[in-house]
């Protein structure tokens, strides 16, 4: 993935998009001239930064509660397996597993977080 400095960004021209930058370059794709347009927004991208954020929050708390049952034994059948998957459905949100890292492991016969 290519990354562009903001410097490069100019404002829209457009009054219905306040705070938006923009970028414009032309790249030539499978022979053809194509030109690409990509916008930053700071108000979205706050936005955007917020929602991963609290997402993180609430996985944080369920795998917490999670591995708190499976230290108290009350999930007597849990597997490996499942609790693996019960992990990935927590961090099933974007960006989720790419930020938290976890291990599931059997610990003294008990599958633990």
């Amino acid at each position: 993935m290519a990354t562009i400095d903001l410097k490069k960004y100019q404002k829209a021209d457009d009054a219905n998009l306040p705070g938006v930058m923009a970028f414009r370059d032309k790249k030539e794709i499978l022979g053809d001239q194509w030109t690409a347009v990509l916008q930053h927004s700071a108000s979205f991208a706050a936005k955007q930064i917020q929602s991963v954020v609290t997402s993180q929050a609430k996985a944080i708390v369920k795998l917490e509660a999670l591995s708190k049952k499976l230290k108290r034994g009350e999930l007597p059948k849990a597997t490996l397996s499942s609790v693996k998957k019960k992990v990935s459905d927590i961090l099933s949100p974007q960006h989720l597993k790419k930020i938290i890292s976890n291990k599931v492991r059997l610990c003294e016969g008990r599958t633990t977080i």
